[in-house]
This record gives C-alpha cells, sequence and structure tokens, in this order.
C-alpha cells in the first residue's frame, strides 16, 4: 500500500477516530487504526464494539491495500512530523514508513484482515437533520443522562420518531429533560431508539456545523453520517421510562421568571455548597418575590429577585445543580416554572404558550421544618 495525502487533513482524521478506540481490551487490534485505500481517498476507522467511527481523508494512492497501525504510535509520529504533505508506504509483511522531507519513520503494523468488521444494517430506515439542530438537541438534553450503570437503558437517550417530529427524552431519576426538533423523513419512518450518551457526546463534538446529517437505524445499531465521517454506534436494548407518566398533569402554581436572573441567583447562593457539604437552595417564592438561601457547614448565603407576577406563596428546596443545568439548557428569556407543593415534582417550560420544544422536570430537595 502506498499513498500521500496531506498532514493536517490526515491529523484531522485520526484524531476525530480516535474517539473510538479503548486501550482497554483484550484484542490488541482494536488499539489501532484501520487504513484502507479507495481510488482517490483512503479510509480511516477506530472501533471499541460498542462504537466505530469511520473518516474518508483525500489522498493520492499509488498503490492499494490495508493495515492497522497502532493508535498511539501513529498519533505521536504523525504530530511530530513536518507540515506539508506526507507519504505512507507499508510492505506485504506490515513494515510501515512514512516520511516527510528528511523525517522518516519506520514501525511494524498488524495485518488488516484480523479487524472486527463493523456493524452492517439496511439503509432504508433513514432520516436526515441539520448537524445545528441536532447539537443544539444533544447540548439540551445529554446533561440529563443518567451514569449509574445498574440501570443501563437510562444511560441513553430516547429518539422518537414521527412524521417530520423528533423528541429526545434523557432522565436519570433526579430530572428528565425533553427536546423537540424538525427533521426530513421522507421515507415516513416512524420508529423509536435509544442511543447512549457516550455516542451522542462524540456526534456532537465531531460534527460540524450547518451540515447535513443522515441517520441509519436498525434494530441494534445506528450510523450517523455528515460528508466524510460515519459513526456506528450499539443501540441501547430495553424497555424506556414511560416518561409522560411522570409529568405532573396538576400543578396549579404558574411562575413566570426571567432565565438568567434566576440562574445568576442560584450560582450567588452555591459557592457554600461543594461535594463534601452538599445541601439544598432553599427557594421561597413570597409573591413578587423569591428569596433564595442555603445554609451551609460552610456557612450561609442569600440572594433574592424580583418577579413580574405571583399570586401564591410557596418554598422548595432544589439540588443547586440540577436546577441550574435544567435553566441552562432552556436558552431563552423567560420561563415558567409550574409547582404544586414542596415535595412535587417542579417542571420548567417555555413561557409562549405556543411553544412546546422543551420540558425540564425536576425533583425537590426535601426541607427540613426549621
Amino acid at each position: 500500500m502506498i499513498f500521500t495525502c496531506q498532514k493536517d487533513l490526515f491529523q484531522e482524521s485520526i484524531n476525530i477516530c480516535s474517539r473510538a478506540i479503548t486501550s482497554k481490551t483484550t484484542m490488541p487490534v482494536l488499539e489501532g487504526f484501520l487504513i484502507e485505500t479507495s481510488d482517490i481517498d483512503i479510509k480511516i476507522t477506530g472501533y471499541n464494539l460498542e462504537m466505530g467511527i469511520e473518516c474518508n481523508t483525500p489522498a493520492s494512492v499509488e498503490e492499494p491495500g490495508s493495515v492497522i497501525i497502532p493508535c498511539r504510535i501513529l498519533s505521536d509520529i504523525i504530530r511530530e512530523m513536518p507540515d506539508g504533505e506526507i507519504s505512507f508506504n507499508v510492505s506485504k509483511d506490515n513494515k510501515v514508513t512514512i516520511k516527510n522531507g528528511s523525517t522518516e519513520f519506520k514501525f511494524s503494523a498488524f495485518a488488516a484482515d484480523e479487524y472486527p468488521e463493523l456493524p452492517i444494517i439496511s439503509y432504508d430506515k433513514t432520516f436526515n437533520i441539520s448537524s445545528d439542530e441536532l447539537k443544539r438537541i444533544i447540548r439540551q438534553t445529554l446533561f440529563a443522562v443518567s451514569s449509574d450503570d445498574s440501570r443501563p437503558v437510562l444511560t441513553g437517550s430516547l429518539f422518537e420518531i414521527e412524521k417530520e417530529d423528533l423528541t429526545v427524552v434523557s432522565l436519570d431519576g433526579y430530572r428528565l429533560a425533553i427536546r423537540k426538533g424538525k427533521i426530513q423523513n421522507e421515507n415516513g419512518i416512524d420508529t423509536s431508539f435509544i442511543v447512549p450518551g457516550k455516542a451522542l457526546s462524540e456526534i456532537s463534538k465531531i460534527t460540524e456545523e450547518n451540515k447535513e446529517i443522515t441517520f441509519y437505524t436498525s434494530n441494534k445499531h445506528l450510523v450517523v453520517e455528515t460528508e466524510n465521517i460515519k459513526l456506528y454506534t450499539r443501540l441501547l436494548e430495553g424497555q424506556f421510562f414511560n416518561y409522560k407518566s411522570a409529568v405532573p398533569q396538576n400543578n396549579e402554581i404558574e411562575i413566570p421568571i426571567k432565565t438568567d436572573e434566576f440562574i445568576n441567583s442560584i450560582r450567588r447562593v452555591s459557592p457554600i455548597i461543594s461535594e463534601i457539604n452538599k445541601s439544598p437552595i432553599r427557594c421561597n417564592f413570597e409573591f413578587d418575590t423569591l428569596k433564595m438561601s442555603c445554609i451551609s457547614p460552610l456557612g450561609s448565603a442569600y440572594n433574592e429577585i424580583k418577579l413580574e407576577r405571583n399570586d401564591k406563596q410557596i418554598c422548595i428546596g432544589f439540588n443547586n445543580k440540577f436546577l441550574m443545568e435544567a435553566l441552562r439548557a432552556c436558552e431563552c428569556e423567560k420561563v415558567i416554572l409550574k409547582v404544586n407543593t414542596p415535595v412535587s415534582p417542579a417542571v420548567i417550560i417555555p413561557e409562549d404558550k405556543n411553544d412546546n420544544s422543551f420540558l425540564y422536570l425536576v425533583l425537590p430537595w426535601r426541607l427540613n421544618n426549621d
């Protein structure tokens, strides 16, 4: 195998594919990149049996072939190479020579036929979405994905497809995030599947802005494709929680709040809270004023903000992080906080009654009576 390519493009591709490579494996070939040639480019693959990433990179191919090159060696070598065009020469016994001007590296690699095959799926169940829309939805729901491996199905986000509508749901037992968006669904598929949170995080990182993203789904796998990148991931199996039943329908108290003011108030009482000294923030809604306070072993904090409209009085405790993350994900000027009792879930929705693009639910922290 002989080819030449630009260092910067090649380095970008191996950086992306390295996200799917793990050093914790009993299969040495999975610690490497599979590199294959075509007539006009090379394909680089990283795969850890759960997630795989393919990148196509422009190249001038003189002799076709394939090889597995250890990730660490290749990444270190390419990083130290001078800028410009680099050449690869792989012999039949998998001896690799990489050159750029007076710089040359030689080392041994693995035969390509040792690499496991990526999942083969049908390409008829497909829909498209803009990368900006997808990245926004992931950003506004991923924070609520569970990190508890004892409930594997909650370590991912539920994707629901119906006509041109996409609904993405994440929950971890303490908060719930629901975001809606639009897709292009020319095949009219109607389906749902659960994407691992780790895969969603990587999808968000590797997709560029203002691009079209294509999803291909099967019963067990998902492929997400952009111009020169494909990400393969195994879907999570099992029944997702019935999230609709978790959203209270009888929260009678609706409090409109300016999102930034609410966030800033939480920030001002949070410095005395730490991982060791966890304490709730006390949100005392007294008609036209929100009095927020916190007491921890480190001290106490207090802040208040004015409310535009509130004819009720209620005091609720929250985990500051959970409430902050939900508010930051709203990305709108004003929200409605819907509550009922100090111990029932609080719901955050847009102030605009015609906007149903998001809903966040946060469980309260039971306060002492003092």
